[in-house]
């Protein structure tokens, strides 16, 4: 029988960023992704990730960007407990200083070294605190955010200059979608606009960030439309 135990925070000092503290006993998440980032730490056992092709251990950190498409949860009926925060492209772009269009996107990672989990575990102490103060909160939130960004931007720069371009190309399409996730753009408008092939198009774009541009849109659409309804 699957056993899921989850607490659930709403940070109002961050922008009511969800943090949650789960405990799960032989249980899998279905595939899907999250319009925020998600910055994981695994307190204990092991999360499997992405069709068992990632796993992060006890102090270890999963960090699904926006939109990666992801699984999860434990194997062998091992249990698995980890906390999780769900910082949105809004506070990432504002306690980074980065524009949107450079914040990082891409396929799910796991970041192992201490100075990125000792900045992490701060965090969750401080909004742990019976008396929290928003001013900590933020600032150990900022740091946090800027490890992810410079060892994202260390990823990039690790690559081949023709990874490079395809990147900054896949970005580019990418902000396109968002830019127009009101109305249906299809393959064919984006072929247009950004010259390049279907097949190499969509091929590429799943490569760098694990969705299709169509998917992509889709999500796009879902969150806002969520954002929506929760405004009434």
């Amino acid at each position: 029988m699957q056993r899921l135990s989850t607490e659930v925070k709403i940070l109002q000092s961050l922008d009511n960023t969800e943090c949650i503290d789960a405990r799960l006993i032989d249980h899998r998440f279905p595939l899907h992704c999250h319009d925020t980032f998600v910055i994981q730490l695994v307190t204990a056992g092991v999360d499997w990730c992405c069709s068992n092709e990632l796993a992060a251990r006890e102090r270890e950190l999963f960090v699904h960007f926006p939109f990666a498409v992801h699984t999860g949860g434990t194997t062998d009926e091992h249990p698995l407990q980890y906390r999780a925060i769900y910082p949105g492209i809004e506070l990432f772009s504002r306690l980074t200083g980065a524009a949107r269009s450079e914040i990082p996107f891409g396929k799910t990672v796991v970041f192992r070294e201490r100075r990125i989990i000792r900045s992490i575990e701060r965090l969750f102490h401080s909004l742990d605190q019976p008396s929290p103060r928003p001013e900590i909160q933020r600032a150990r939130m900022q740091t946090v955010l800027r490890h992810v960004m410079d060892q994202s931007c260390g990823i990039s720069k690790s690559s081949d200059t023709q990874s490079v371009t395809s990147r900054k190309r896949m970005t580019n399409i990418r902000q396109y979608l968002m830019d127009n996730s009101s109305r249906d753009v299809s393959t064919a408008e984006l072929v247009d606009v950004f010259q390049l092939s279907p097949y190499h198009l969509i091929r590429t774009f799943k490569q760098f960030f694990g969705i299709t541009p169509r998917q992509f849109l889709l999500s796009c659409r879902v969150s806002e439309s969520k954002k929506l309804i929760a405004q009434g």
